[in-house]
């Protein structure tokens, strides 16, 4: 700006004096030129007097203008240090809270973590004593099982586990040997029934123990539908040959004061329900036979 300054005045001057010249082509002395170019000098020399005054001046608002550049710019960085610095507080601030937050968070879930893991150790405790329980009562039961399998293969062993189980239904209904019951006694017409009850007003009642197990036992673990039809049937046989047997061996005999029926006792739910489900013309046959089927549950 002040160059610009400068080169106007400088041109204005030349112009000034272009112009005085070119109207004096005929000056009137010497002396009046010589005045005239003096007094044109000594504005000039005032001019130049005045640029170097403004160059002056020019340079030292450069000084001032960069003084002040200086000293904004360090006000200014003083305030971005000090904004950035609050600035920086204040994220700081956010951040440990943030992680205060989410260690508590953390130690929370740790804390319900050592929970969960204690609980699964306790139940993984308690779970192998149970499994070390139960492997136990399976390999009892095991056994149980191999001995039953072991007494059911034969006739005769079936026949005392059943009467084993009988003399259990009496013991628990309160029944006395010798006085409720006898086993093995010898009737008038020489047979001897597996029990016989004294009943009041000195009446009788004789029964047997029947275990008919084979042929059921080849029904149930066949697959095929022909050959279970045909183990079906045997053993339905079966108990029609022992309500046979049974009627036959002259365990009625009023004279003796027995009832006009004899119970056929079968040891096993199972049989004596599959009995009255799959074949209603034999329970009518063995009451045509005075021959009564009974289980533990109807016993009791």
């Amino acid at each position: 700006m002040v160059d610009l300054i400068i080169v106007l005045i400088s041109l204005i001057i030349g112009i000034t004096i272009g112009w005085i010249l070119k109207g004096r082509s005929q000056p009137a002395d010497s002396s009046e030129l010589q005045s005239e170019i003096n007094k044109l000098t000594g504005e000039k020399a005032s001019a130049e007097a005045r640029l170097e005054q403004l160059d002056e001046t020019k340079k030292g608002m450069e000084a001032v203008f960069k003084s002040l550049a200086s000293d904004i710019a360090k006000e200014n960085r003083k305030d971005f240090l000090n904004l950035a610095g609050e600035k920086f507080k204040d994220i700081s601030k956010q951040a440990d809270e943030n992680l205060t937050k989410k260690k508590e968070l953390i130690d929370q879930n740790l804390g319900d973590m050592k929970k969960t893991l204690k609980s699964l150790h306790d139940q993984s405790v308690t779970l192998s004593g149970n499994l070390e329980t139960s492997s136990k009562e399976t390999q009892k039961l095991q056994e149980s099982t191999s001995k039953l399998r072991e007494i059911l293969s034969s006739s005769q062993k079936r026949g005392q586990w059943g009467e084993r189980m009988v003399e259990d239904i009496l013991d628990f209904i309160g029944f006395m040997e010798d006085k409720n019951y006898v086993k093995q006694t010898q009737v008038e017409s020489g047979e001897k029934p597996d029990y016989t009850f004294f009943l009041p007003k000195e009446k009788k009642l004789n029964m047997d123990v029947k275990f008919p197990l084979a042929s059921y036992e080849r029904y149930i673990n066949s697959e095929l539908d022909e050959e279970q039809e045909s183990h079906k049937k045997d053993f339905l046989r079966d108990v029609k040959l022992h309500i046979k047997a049974i009627a036959g061996r002259a365990y009625i005999n009023p004279g003796e004061g027995t009832l006009d029926y004899v119970l056929m006792f079968i040891p096993n739910e199972s049989i004596y329900g599959f009995i009255n489900q799959e074949d209603t013309k034999l329970i009518d046959y063995a009451l045509e036979k005075k021959v009564l089927l009974c289980s533990p549950l109807t016993l009791y």
